[in-house]
């Protein structure tokens, strides 16, 4: 028999979702942390949802765009000229796709994605 949810359990769970909340993301291209900020649960659907066969890279750039707010500086768009502000990621990692993918999925953690695949694994 399942266990019934208790107070209790639904705010020691709170204590555990705002530690995964406020975790930076370790960037070893800049050998430092990122700041993540929360950005609404529509938002991320949004921008996951909208990802393109043609542009599989879009998606994680605007992701990282939305969630990272030294990526939208204004200083830093204007020194690495690009005229779509999302494409800084791009040019910020030096088109690292590995680190810019690690960031996504860092990212994408925190709103739950990748929890079930990460349990299977662990049991194969």
């Amino acid at each position: 028999m399942v266990k019934k949810v208790t107070i209790e359990d639904v705010l020691k769970a709170k204590q555990v979702i705002e530690e995964k909340q406020n975790k930076p993301f370790y960037s070893k291209t800049f050998d430092g942390e990122i700041e993540i900020e929360d950005v609404s649960p529509d938002k991320i659907l949004s921008i996951v949802n909208a990802s393109s066969k043609d542009e599989p890279l879009r998606a994680d750039y605007e992701l990282i765009y939305e969630c990272c707010p030294i990526f939208r500086s204004k200083e830093l768009q204007n020194n690495y000229d690009v005229e779509d502000p999302i494409m800084i990621v791009e040019k910020a990692f030096g088109k690292n796709i590995i680190e810019i993918d690690s960031l996504a999925k860092h990212i994408l953690k925190k709103y739950g994605y990748y929890e079930d695949i990460e349990k299977i694994k662990k049991q194969s």
